[in-house]
């Protein structure tokens, strides 16, 4: 029921990338949440900077320029994610929660 291939990315992006924005700045902090409630859905909130607008709107749709990386690690999970039935999205995007969450697609 849980595809661990998935999973495994999924955390692993979104943990390395919470972990970028806790070097910049000590005073984030990070919250991971895993619910199976209504079907397995996992979340990430960092207390963060919001994600600039305009890499935003092309997150999980395309590879995006990033400083720490080649910026495509997110744009192949979301990729996977479909793959597997589940969509990740950017689900809150304000400065203080910024969270990402992978669940079931509709």
């Amino acid at each position: 029921l849980l595809p661990l291939e998935l999973f495994d990315c999924a955390v692993d992006n979104l943990l390395q990338n919470a972990w970028v924005k806790r070097q910049l700045d000590p005073a984030v902090s990070v919250h991971i949440e895993l619910s199976v409630l209504d079907g397995v859905q996992l979340s990430v909130t960092d207390t963060g900077a919001a994600v600039e607008p305009s890499i935003a709107e092309r997150l999980l749709v395309e590879p995006v320029e990033s400083r720490n990386g080649l910026g495509v690690g997110l744009y192949q999970a979301a990729r996977l994610a479909l793959e597997h039935g589940f969509e990740l999205q950017l689900s809150s995007n304000q400065a203080g929660a910024v969270r990402f969450t992978l669940k079931p697609a509709r």
